[in-house]
Protein backbone atom coordinates (compact mmCIF):
# COMPACT_ATOMS: atom_id res chain seq x y z
CA UNK A 1 0.00 0.00 0.00
CA UNK A 2 1.40 3.40 -0.95
CA UNK A 3 0.66 6.45 1.15
CA UNK A 4 0.65 10.07 0.18
CA UNK A 5 2.46 12.80 2.04
CA UNK A 6 -0.17 15.12 3.43
CA UNK A 7 0.47 18.84 3.69
CA UNK A 8 -0.19 20.21 7.16
CA UNK A 9 -1.69 23.68 6.66
CA UNK A 10 -0.80 24.60 10.24
CA UNK A 11 2.96 24.24 9.58
CA UNK A 12 4.47 26.93 7.40
CA UNK A 13 8.03 27.16 6.08
CA UNK A 14 9.04 30.81 6.00
CA UNK A 15 11.57 32.25 3.57
CA UNK A 16 11.75 35.93 4.54
CA UNK A 17 11.11 37.76 7.80
CA UNK A 18 11.13 41.34 9.01
CA UNK A 19 9.97 43.37 11.98
CA UNK A 20 7.34 46.06 11.73
CA UNK A 21 6.41 47.62 15.04
CA UNK A 22 5.25 44.86 17.38
CA UNK A 23 4.80 42.26 14.63
CA UNK A 24 6.85 39.89 12.52
CA UNK A 25 6.14 40.15 8.81
CA UNK A 26 6.63 36.60 7.59
CA UNK A 27 6.63 35.39 4.01
CA UNK A 28 6.44 31.91 2.57
CA UNK A 29 6.64 31.06 -1.09
CA UNK A 30 2.88 31.60 -1.51
CA UNK A 31 1.65 33.90 1.26
CA UNK A 32 2.59 36.46 3.88
CA UNK A 33 1.46 37.00 7.47
CA UNK A 34 1.68 39.67 10.12
CA UNK A 35 2.39 37.84 13.36
CA UNK A 36 1.93 40.04 16.46
CA UNK A 37 4.64 39.35 19.03
CA UNK A 38 1.88 39.14 21.66
CA UNK A 39 0.37 36.16 19.79
CA UNK A 40 3.52 34.03 20.05
CA UNK A 41 3.02 31.19 22.51
CA UNK A 42 6.21 29.20 21.93
CA UNK A 43 9.70 29.76 20.50
CA UNK A 44 12.20 26.99 19.86
CA UNK A 45 15.74 26.79 18.53
CA UNK A 46 17.39 23.59 17.36
CA UNK A 47 20.31 22.37 15.24
CA UNK A 48 19.51 21.50 11.65
CA UNK A 49 21.33 18.81 9.73
CA UNK A 50 23.36 20.71 7.15
CA UNK A 51 26.91 21.28 5.99
CA UNK A 52 27.01 24.69 7.70
CA UNK A 53 25.75 23.87 11.22
CA UNK A 54 22.66 26.00 10.73
CA UNK A 55 20.11 26.55 13.45
CA UNK A 56 16.40 26.22 12.87
CA UNK A 57 13.70 28.14 14.69
CA UNK A 58 10.00 27.60 15.24
CA UNK A 59 7.48 30.11 16.50
CA UNK A 60 3.93 29.15 17.33
CA UNK A 61 1.24 31.78 16.97
CA UNK A 62 -1.88 29.88 16.00
CA UNK A 63 0.11 28.17 13.25
CA UNK A 64 3.58 26.70 13.50
CA UNK A 65 6.05 28.82 11.52
CA UNK A 66 9.56 27.53 10.97
CA UNK A 67 12.66 29.06 9.42
CA UNK A 68 16.42 28.90 9.67
CA UNK A 69 19.02 31.47 10.56
CA UNK A 70 20.07 31.98 6.93
CA UNK A 71 16.64 33.19 5.82
CA UNK A 72 16.62 36.95 5.12
CA UNK A 73 15.66 38.86 8.27
CA UNK A 74 15.74 35.79 10.54
CA UNK A 75 18.59 36.99 12.75
CA UNK A 76 16.92 40.37 13.30
CA UNK A 77 13.70 38.66 14.36
CA UNK A 78 15.49 36.25 16.71
CA UNK A 79 17.56 39.06 18.23
CA UNK A 80 14.39 41.10 18.89
CA UNK A 81 12.96 38.19 20.89
CA UNK A 82 16.05 38.27 23.16
CA UNK A 83 17.08 34.60 22.99
CA UNK A 84 19.57 34.97 25.87
CA UNK A 85 16.58 35.75 28.07
CA UNK A 86 14.42 32.98 26.59
CA UNK A 87 17.05 30.21 26.41
CA UNK A 88 19.86 31.37 28.71
CA UNK A 89 23.36 32.73 28.17
CA UNK A 90 25.49 30.76 25.72
CA UNK A 91 22.45 29.22 24.05
CA UNK A 92 23.75 29.77 20.50
CA UNK A 93 27.03 27.92 20.99
CA UNK A 94 25.32 25.03 22.75
CA UNK A 95 22.67 24.84 20.02
CA UNK A 96 25.45 24.59 17.45
CA UNK A 97 26.77 21.64 19.47
CA UNK A 98 23.41 19.87 19.31
CA UNK A 99 21.26 21.25 22.12
CA UNK A 100 17.67 22.22 21.43
CA UNK A 101 15.78 24.92 23.31
CA UNK A 102 12.10 25.64 23.88
CA UNK A 103 10.52 28.71 25.48
CA UNK A 104 6.95 27.62 26.12
CA UNK A 105 4.74 30.58 26.92
CA UNK A 106 4.32 34.17 25.85
CA UNK A 107 7.27 36.46 25.25
CA UNK A 108 8.30 38.59 28.25
CA UNK A 109 6.27 41.74 28.68
CA UNK A 110 9.15 44.15 28.09
CA UNK A 111 9.74 42.66 24.61
CA UNK A 112 6.11 43.25 23.71
CA UNK A 113 6.30 46.89 24.79
CA UNK A 114 9.53 48.03 23.14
Amino acid sequence: MFGFLQHDRNKVRLHRLSLEGHAIIAESAQQSWSIPLADITCVSAYPMPSLCDELGFTIIAGREFFFDETDPGALDVIEAMEPELLFGPGWYRRAELGWGYVHDGPLPEHILNT
